[in-house]
């Protein structure tokens, strides 16, 4: 319904706009052109391709030599900006995330000329998040880290707060949990003093999650009781399932099992009026571990089989480890061996899995296979007490005579040998095919985590070319060139150029390590020299390279705050346009200077 009544209104806005002329205006001023891309946004809802002829239409119009009414540099960059973030959502819609990416990049371009620094945020908020998903971590954070501090100059506590919460979800995902507890701590804050009731509630029961992780039961029950409060008042079903469901774990983890599961049931009533099959899959999994424990060893059966049937039709690997450890657990409790063992296995298998699209093929597979296994099993064990039943009528027979029984033993000795031998040879030949599953299953792992490497290795290379500078020595400086030549496809080495106003910067660093490690710490050295010289403006080599000394250690500077011993010799010059000077300075790298004239030739520090 919801969707329905957002898609009416916003056809009642472009009914509104069509009326006005906003489709084909008669002349291209500000208001034009702005109510161009205001109808490129409302189609990004409902019609991507018309969106994506708005915007084209409307950078054209931008682009022409013509010039516009009311339409200064300013304004004309808030446009651009405008046009690259709607392009930016479509091809998000569009599962195209690279030109995503280069869109909302020149979003932030064009942001930055304007000074919006809202819009700069934003578009760099969008660019983290669509690493986020692709699980680049270091560079989603990157993202989100320098979106915040453009919301912190313009003070938008809203965002500033909603920011802070997807970097701590960053940062607890990765178990960096004092960091976590630090950003939900400084969201709930700002939400305090803005009085938004579910921001408040999102705030009280993150903080609530990273206590109960932290294993400080008293505030985490604090402070997801508090949220749970306010979700009630606000009457959201699906977060006061989500606080119900919290606060019964809690209360599980405590061994507080009766209030557990009398939390996790009333949980479970909001799931399934939701239809939500993956809170219904969490609280089935904690109500079976509940049960467990109170030794209700039925119920805790049910659940955890209706846990591994939702579980099974999500295809999520994680999901399904836990609800086939956990049935695996009550199984052999209950003395089913074999079904305790085929749960042990699938469990295992989804340990070791990998989270992608190959990943719920195979676990399609593994749930065919494992119905199929079983089956058989079943059969096997049936086939076997039919065998004992014939063998027990022909054993009634000897009562009739000394011969029959004496032939019938014999028969019965034969069969049993005959059984016994084939028994041997049918685990035999199931062991070798469960060997040779194992190998092949080992060799493809072996050959995918080969071609992820040298995968790796080659986006490195890229990356790591992409960070160079892209400005030509020989723009700046004639009679030169750049002579770089790495040993391996990834180098330690860098070499660094830029041009602020009349100041010609200059650097070339030989960094700790090789390959890949070596790499990482140039492209540290390289992004830092960016932020110092462009962003600090600091133009003095020897407080560049101080400021860069300084950076580097805090950026190596791990949670316990211990500081790595990575680091760096550079050579740094600055070149003055406007004097002719050269200032320079060294760390471990000296300076030469050399010349026709022998008393001019300098080799120093």
């Amino acid at each position: 319904m919801s969707s329905f009544i957002a898609q009416k209104n916003v056809r009642e806005k472009l009914d509104s706009l069509r009326k006005i002329g906003a489709f084909q205006p008669k002349k291209y001023d500000s208001v034009s052109i702005g109510n161009l891309f205001y109808v490129a946004e409302l189609h990004s809802g409902i019609a991507l391709d018309s969106s994506n002829k708005f915007v084209e239409r409307g950078l054209k119009i931008l682009g022409s030599k013509e010039k516009h009414v009311d339409l200064d540099d300013n304004l004309k960059n808030h446009f651009f900006y405008k046009a690259y973030k709607i392009l930016g959502g479509n091809y998000v819609q569009l599962e195209k995330l690279d030109s995503s990416i280069l869109f909302f990049k020149k979003g932030d371009e064009y942001a930055r000329k304007a000074k919006d620094f809202k819009g700069s945020a934003e578009c760099l908020n969008n660019i983290g998040f669509i690493h986020y998903k692709s699980g680049e971590i270091t560079d989603a954070l990157s993202y989100f880290y320098e979106s915040l501090s453009f919301l912190e100059k313009i003070r938008d506590s809203v965002n500033i707060s909603n920011l802070l919460g997807n970097i701590g979800y960053i940062h607890k995902s990765q178990e960096e949990y004092e960091k976590a507890l630090d950003c939900f701590e400084q969201a709930l804050s700002i939400n305090q003093k803005t009085k938004d009731s579910m921001a408040l509630a999102y705030s009280y029961n993150d903080i609530g999650i990273m206590h109960t992780v932290l294993m400080d039961t008293t505030k985490a029950l604090e402070f997801l009781e508090k949220g749970l409060l306010i979700r009630k008042k606000i009457g959201n079903k699906r977060l006061i399932a989500s606080s119900l469901q919290n606060l019964g774990y809690l209360y599980n983890e405590q061994a507080n099992f009766e209030k557990g599961v009398a939390y996790l049931e009333e949980g479970l009533k909001f799931y399934q009026e939701l239809d939500n099959q993956e809170g219904l899959c969490i609280s089935y999994n904690y109500l079976g571990g509940g049960y467990l424990n109170m030794g209700k060893i039925k119920l805790a059966e049910e659940f955890a089989e209706k846990n591994v049937e939702v579980a099974m039709e999500l295809g999520f690997p994680d999901l399904i480890r836990l609800a086939t450890t956990q049935l695996s657990k009550i199984y052999e409790l209950e003395e089913k061996g074999m079904e305790a063992l085929e749960m042990y296995r699938l469990s295992i298998k989804m340990r070791d899995s990998i989270k992608n699209e190959k990943t719920l093929k195979a676990n399609i597979e593994q749930e065919a296979k494992y119905k199929y296994e079983k089956k058989k099993i079943l059969d096997d064990a049936e086939n076997r007490k039919l065998l004992a039943v014939e063998v027990e009528k022909k054993e009634k027979q000897k009562i009739y005579t000394i011969a029959v029984v004496v032939i019938l033993s014999l028969v019965v000795v034969f069969l049993v040998f005959v059984y016994r031998r084939l028994k041997i040879t049918k685990n035999q030949r199931i062991e070798i095919s469960q060997q040779k599953d194992e190998l092949e299953e080992v060799h493809s792992e072996l050959a995918e985590t080969t071609k992820e490497l040298h995968d790796s290795i080659a986006y490195a290379e890229l990356i790591q070319q992409a960070v160079l500078p892209t400005l030509k020595i020989e723009d700046l400086t004639k009679e030169s060139f750049i002579y770089f030549n790495p040993k391996e496809k990834v180098s330690g080495d860098f070499y660094w150029i830029e041009q602020k106003d009349e100041y010609h910067g200059y650097a070339v660093a030989d960094c700790t390590g090789h390959g890949i490690p070596g790499a990482f710490i140039s492209m540290v050295g390289t992004i830092l020299l960016n932020e110092i010289y462009n962003s600090k403006q600091i133009y003095v080599p020897n407080e560049i390279l101080d400021e860069l000394s300084r950076l580097v250690r805090l950026t190596l500077t791990n949670k316990e705050m211990h500081t790595m011993k990575d680091g760096m010799d550079i050579s740094f010059a600055v070149l003055d346009s406007n004097t002719k000077m050269l200032y320079f300075s060294g760390a471990n790298n000296p300076v030469w200077i050399v010349s026709k004239d022998p008393e001019k030739r300098i080799n120093k520090a």
